[in-house]
């Protein structure tokens, strides 16, 4: 929208604003892009607002729907289908059987090749106070396993720099190199996690390297797939 010109109106005698079609025409026309700015200004939030009383109303709607919708998604205690939760729906869980699968399948492996069991996880002896129960599922499909871990921890907080070591994994790791994969608690929290190769161990610490401190109960999920032969 253009600036508007004053037309600046005099009173007579002055003769520098006479009251002509021109001038009374300049101020028509500056009326009416105001008027069709204004209509055109109001559609565009009328539209913004979504049907709320403001703008401000939406935000808030749209920030509370988002909040509600991360809060609502329930969070297993293991992988399974058809769950709600995207990251423990089972999606990650039998895409890496299928690849598995496939991978060995198609080869050498037979039956007597795969093995599916649980198995209690050690919390290494200098954080036993940190961790209140550690398990996992695994299935192993000729040279690979794929294990699903579960860690329930206590009221305790996590150095930024700390580690948390867990032992007994059903099977060593003979990875070329150190395997890596990404937990998340059921409040929202990201962890990484890591297998030595050559170990049994299971090790996480914060995403971020940041403190953390965990509410008593609260529970990691981390999925993590690696060679065994």
């Amino acid at each position: 929208m253009n600036k508007y010109t004053r037309m600046n109106w005099e009173n007579t005698p002055s003769t520098a604003t006479p009251l002509t079609a021109d001038n009374l025409n300049h101020m028509d026309e500056g009326i009416e892009r105001a008027t069709d700015g204004a209509i055109a200004l109001e559609t565009e939030i009328a539209t913004a607002r979504g049907g709320q009383n403001s703008l401000g109303a939406r935000l808030d709607k749209t920030d509370k729907s988002i909040a509600r919708k991360l809060d609502s998604m329930p969070f297993d205690s293991e992988p399974k289908n058809n769950s709600p939760c995207y990251l423990t729906s089972g999606a990650v869980y039998n895409a890496l059987l299928v690849k598995a699968d496939k991978t060995a399948l198609a080869t050498k492996y037979d039956s007597s090749n795969i093995e599916s069991g649980t198995s209690t996880l050690t919390p290494y002896s200098t954080v036993t106070n940190k961790i209140k129960t550690a398990n996992c599922t695994y299935k192993t499909i000729g040279d690979i396993v794929i294990v699903s871990a579960t860690v329930k921890m206590n009221a305790v907080s996590l150095g930024g720099n700390s580690m948390c070591p867990l032992i007994d994994l059903p099977y060593k790791c003979i990875s070329e190199d150190n395997v890596f994969c990404v937990g998340i608690s059921n409040l929202g929290k990201l962890f990484k996690f890591a297998i030595p190769k050559n170990n049994t161990w299971l090790q996480f610490s914060t995403q971020d390297k940041t403190v953390y401190t965990f509410a008593d109960g609260e529970q990691i999920n981390v999925i993590c797939l690696y060679k065994i032969k």
